[in-house]
């Protein structure tokens, strides 16, 4: 069920004489049980198999049992309510999958704490597992596919960056020429329109290229939007700065 890095062996294995030597006998148990819990938490992060976890899952319940035996009175219930809340954030961490709770790990998960004595079969948790498994929901795999997806790097660097920008800029701009021609032709008129309300709509800068050599065909000599729909496919186009800007644009 697990996909998580393996522990380096050498690792796991001092931390398992860490534990061990905290949970030796009774005495060092009770001696030592919040260190126990502490490392407990810490090794189930970084657990690499249900193995692994289930161990440490029972080293949780045997330290807890200890200790609550040697509880008394009034403060008995109040430790017995505290260690079912840390029991049950373990089992929950074992079946998150990034933000969510995988409902095919719970249901393994609680059956496995069940079977091994360390969950009631009407467990709250349990309970919810057989309801979500009863109940339309994602499946182990597409989870941890929807988790693949959200770290995959947004970009693989500053370089990738830049040409996606280039591109943007590139395809933008050739939408605007392709409302722009008129039988073929590029129309200073229609540029003029189409880069005005590009600018009113924020979508293009002041100072935009396309915004400047617009301005400047419409001041040098143009044919005029009727002139242009009437002008032969086949005549000489008008050497104007829209004219140049776009030509040098739709060549690219």
């Amino acid at each position: 069920m697990s996909t998580e890095k393996a522990l380096d062996p050498t690792s796991t294995q001092r931390a398992g004489e860490t534990l061990e030597s905290l949970t030796g006998t009774p005495g060092a148990a009770l001696a030592n049980w919040r260190a126990v819990r502490e490392k407990i938490h810490d090794e189930f992060d970084r657990a690499a198999s249900d193995e692994h976890r289930a161990a440490l899952l029972a080293m949780f319940k045997r330290t807890m049992d200890l200790v609550e035996s040697a509880v008394a009175g009034e403060d008995r219930e109040g430790f017995r309510q505290a260690r079912q809340r840390d029991y049950n954030l373990l089992i929950v961490k074992e079946c998150r999958i990034g933000e969510n709770v995988c409902v095919d790990t719970a249901d393994a998960v609680t059956r496995r704490e069940v079977a091994a004595g360390r969950m009631s079969a009407d467990h709250e948790l349990r309970t919810m597992a057989v309801g979500g498994m009863a109940a339309p929901h994602f499946t182990r795999a597409e989870l941890l596919e929807q988790q693949r997806q959200k770290n995959l790097p947004e970009l693989a660097g500053r370089e990738d960056l830049a040409e996606i920008r280039l591109a943007r800029r590139r395809d933008y701009e050739r939408v605007i020429v392709r409302d722009d021609l008129l039988r073929g032709n590029v129309g200073a008129e229609a540029a003029d329109v189409e880069t005005h309300r590009e600018v009113v709509t924020g979508r293009m800068s002041a100072d935009h290229q396309s915004g400047k050599m617009t301005v400047g065909g419409m001041t040098a000599p143009h044919l005029t939007r009727a002139e242009t729909l009437e002008r032969p496919t086949n005549s000489p186009k008008p050497a104007g700065g829209v004219a140049r800007f776009f030509g040098w644009l739709r060549g690219r």
